[in-house]
């Protein structure tokens, strides 16, 4: 039992850091989209 709870504690660390990537990389393309309004 304990090691079911501490691979889901490891797979929920894992999705918010997937969650974090996400992010930063939407940032980026909402970024990159406005500079090219910008440039157009």
């Amino acid at each position: 039992m304990a090691a079911i709870e501490r691979e889901l504690g490891k797979t929920r660390q894992e999705l918010s850091e997937l969650k974090q990537q996400l992010a930063e990389l939407l940032e980026f393309f909402i970024a990159m989209k406005g500079a090219f309004k910008v440039l157009n």
